[in-house]
């Protein structure tokens, strides 16, 4: 185990967004407020995805989930 945490130490290296790692579960989050932080958000799961590529263990996309939360409308989003 204490090897693959060091393997999987550098995936938040780059990457703006918060990232929780728990055993082999990753998780990435980012309040969006405007639609910079959107690209953000996007952008850095893009660096994840090719960190997995670059380090040959590929995300399982069937475990991927997407949470959305907001508390108000806000009218970019419309």
């Amino acid at each position: 185990m204490l090897l693959f945490v060091v393997y999987i130490n550098d995936t938040d290296e780059q990457i703006v967004s918060k990232i929780l790692k728990f055993a082999d579960d990753t998780e990435i989050y980012h309040i969006v407020q405007s639609p910079k932080d959107i690209e953000t958000l996007q952008s850095d799961l893009h660096r994840l995805v090719e960190w997995s590529k670059d380090w040959q263990m590929l995300f399982n996309t069937d475990k991927c989930k997407v949470s959305i939360i907001h508390i108000l409308t806000i009218p970019w989003m419309e």
